[in-house]
């Protein structure tokens, strides 16, 4: 699988924040949204399609300014990248 993009980042709470990832072929990925101390504040499921996914998650008003891990999660592997909420 290729590799996770998140953005706008930074963004700002409320807005829609786009995922994008190449997947080689179909299944189901989990998401999860923590805060540099682990405390989750976000979990979701999305569904891959072989190829390029891009799916939109809005970030909602528990996501004060801050940084943030977003693990995206399938099978047993998983990718992380860090975005920041202002």
């Amino acid at each position: 699988d290729g590799p996770l993009f998140l953005y706008p980042n930074p963004s700002e709470t409320g807005e829609m924040l786009h995922m994008k990832l190449d997947s080689k072929g179909n299944k189901d990925a989990f998401v999860f949204i923590s805060d540099i101390m682990g405390r989750v504040f976000y979990t979701g499921q999305v569904d891959l399609s072989n190829g390029i996914n891009v799916n939109e998650m809005k970030l909602n008003s528990r996501l004060v300014p801050g940084t943030y891990i977003v693990r995206v999660a399938w099978g047993s592997s998983s990718q992380m990248r860090k975005i920041v909420i202002y």
